[in-house]
């Protein structure tokens, strides 16, 4: 961007002076070249705010991402967690299927 501006300056300056016919006085180069530096001053705030916000942004997303990660590891944990308290509820659920099967025939045997 710096360069770009400086080039804008070399122009200026370069047609101000092949403009033979037209009599360009030192005061008004000088307020032109002055009206041209706020421009530059004004544009590189904006661009140097702008770029402060990305950085925020990327700040900010970068944590969001690392949350989401947490959030999707802990979320796979539980659900381990889950699956086997399950098959153990299931195996126990089971068991006393079977305990249960095996006190009804021990009684029907006593019959």
């Amino acid at each position: 961007m710096e360069i770009g501006h400086q080039q804008l300056t070399v122009d200026f300056v370069n047609e101000s002076q092949l403009g033979a016919g037209v009599a360009c006085s030192r005061a008004d180069f000088a307020e032109e070249l002055g009206n041209m530096n706020r421009r530059y001053q004004a544009v590189a705030g904006d661009v140097s705010e702008r770029l402060k916000q990305l950085d925020t942004l990327h700040s900010q997303w970068t944590d969001y991402e690392a949350h989401v990660g947490n959030l999707t590891r802990w979320l796979s944990q539980q659900n381990t967690w889950l699956d086997s308290v399950d098959q153990l509820q299931g195996y126990a659920a089971i068991q006393q299927t079977i305990h249960e099967c095996n006190v009804c025939t021990y009684f029907s045997v006593l019959k």
